[in-house]
């Protein structure tokens, strides 16, 4: 395997992440008159190039106003004074589903690369849970049943004592509370009723953007987890 070979199988392979070693077999004895198994081609993308053979990494699909509203978004918190390591709380509803993670793409690292993503679809069978972390603090981890109401938010907020442990953990207003823009979060009742308990929110959240987010971490650790146990979905 020549550097001309391995310089080919990794220009091939980032233009095309799903590429089979046999179509690579073929375009190297095409192009090189060489003769190389897809065997030993998945070895030198594997061992010397640092690819990886996995599912295709996710992202939402963000339109114009969208990007438009994360970067004013940015620029704003950039100029700020909040301190997102220290008095952030980060909080969110994930929804665990059934996925086919079948299909697989070589993925090298470091190098980003838009064919190495798949498009994620919001709505799929699962179920909901809501949680939120912050430096050196994290809730329980609550499930959520049915859609979650402006009503059904202000409850699960009390019965969880959420703000309670905030106060205790960092003091009152000394942290900023983070929500995306879900209606339950956004109502002017569940608004009013953060204001009544003096939480600071981060407002203008911009929507789409669950890579702002870091407890976005702690869902993708958690799938992967689940994937060595998967759950069975039933009428319970």
């Amino acid at each position: 395997v020549t550097p001309d070979i391995v310089k080919l199988i990794d220009k091939e392979t980032l233009k095309n992440p799903v590429v089979p070693g046999l179509e690579l077999s073929k375009i190297i004895s095409t192009t090189q008159q060489m003769n190389i198994s897809p065997s030993t081609i998945n070895k030198v993308r594997t061992n010397d190039l640092k690819f990886r053979f996995q599912a295709p990494r996710r992202r939402p699909f963000l339109t114009e106003k969208n990007i438009e509203d994360r970067k004013s978004f940015c620029e704003t918190q950039l100029n700020g004074t909040i301190n997102w390591e220290e008095n952030v709380i980060f909080s969110d509803e994930s929804r665990f589903c059934q996925r086919d993670d079948s299909r697989r793409v070589w993925v090298k690292r470091g190098v980003y690369n838009l064919s190495t993503f798949t498009n994620e679809k919001k709505y799929e069978k699962g179920i909901m849970v809501w949680g939120s972390i912050g430096k050196n603090w994290r809730s329980p981890l609550i499930r959520v049943d049915g859609t979650l109401t402006a009503d059904g938010y202000i409850k699960l907020l009390q019965d969880n004592n959420i703000f309670e442990s905030l106060d205790e953990t960092y003091g009152p207003l000394h942290y900023y509370f983070e929500q995306d823009g879900a209606t339950c979060h956004t109502a002017k009742k569940t608004i009013d009723w953060m204001t009544g308990k003096n939480v600071n929110l981060i407002k203008k959240w911009p929507a789409n953007s669950p890579d702002l987010s870091c407890i976005e971490q702690v869902w993708s650790i958690l799938e992967i987890k689940m994937r060595d146990q998967p759950p069975t979905l039933n009428n319970d």
